[in-house]
């Protein structure tokens, strides 16, 4: 008995050593920062977990928060229910970004915000989202299967250009006009 409680002893010893997260399975955090409108966070396991109720639009992929890391970024996770938007260039050039998380609260995705990620296979639109504008999803090249938001109302031009992959995509009734280069 007293070798078991030894035993036991010295696996809490170790499990103490450990950081926090680690025993959960939670990658260890490598960068993190927050603007007026977001907070975030990068781990180890290339998980971009943003907290806060909008991400603006910035003037050129290399504003973003997140930039040097870009390609570390496997998967997105928006939390907070009062997320508004994801602003142009967001997450531009996440060449590894194979999974987002969009909450239904997110009503608009902008210019660009989704461009160039290579690896994202598939995407479901929350029925939260009206309007995506010009560019959002172009150039993401792993891209085949897309379905929209039952609310979308606007879809901007080469929207989808050059997703080469994409052999499924169900736009809704709501959207009235789509534009003639919303593919090319």
């Amino acid at each position: 008995m007293k070798r078991f409680w030894s035993l036991a002893l010295a696996c809490c010893m170790v499990l103490s050593m450990l950081p926090a997260g680690a025993a959960a399975g939670d990658g260890e955090t490598i960068a993190s920062g927050g603007t007026s409108y977001f907070d975030w966070v990068l781990d180890s396991q290339g998980v971009l977990t943003v907290e806060g109720y909008t991400i603006p639009d910035y003037a050129s992929p290399s504003n973003m928060p997140w930039y040097d890391y870009r390609d570390q970024i496997r998967k997105v996770v928006l939390i907070n229910s009062g997320s508004i938007s994801i602003g142009s260039y967001a997450f531009y050039g996440c060449s590894n970004l194979t999974s987002i998380n969009l909450p239904d609260s997110v009503k608009f995705i902008g210019t660009e915000a989704f461009s160039e990620c290579d690896s994202l296979t598939s995407l479901d639109v929350p029925d939260s989202i009206v309007d995506i504008e010009e560019w959002a999803f172009s150039d993401c090249k792993s891209l085949s299967a897309i379905t929209l938001s039952e609310q979308l109302v606007e879809i901007g031009m080469q929207t989808f250009m050059d997703c080469i992959n994409l052999k499924e995509i169900t736009i809704p009734d709501g959207v009235t006009m789509l534009p003639p280069s919303l593919f090319a």
